[in-house]
């Protein structure tokens, strides 16, 4: 089974709400870089403090993406 195929099954059994988040994700990931500004550092979690460039709304998913993993029990 290919990523693609893995990734697809596993969107075919998610609420609707939770695919729509994830889409919303995709969508803020692959747009474009438009600035290396790391002055609002406190806001990163993880793997992207100080790492990741800053693509449009990326610290506005940080709620959404808190709230997902709270709700599915990984925090």
């Amino acid at each position: 089974m290919t990523l693609q195929q893995e990734a697809a099954n596993m969107i075919n059994n998610m609420p609707d709400d939770t695919v729509q988040l994830i889409i919303e994700m995709m969508k803020k990931m692959s747009s474009p870089v438009t600035s290396n500004n790391y002055s609002n550092k406190n806001n990163r979690f993880g793997a992207g403090i100080g790492v990741l460039n800053d693509p449009v709304g990326f610290d506005d998913m940080n709620k959404d993406v808190l709230d997902y993993f709270e709700e599915a029990a990984c925090l």
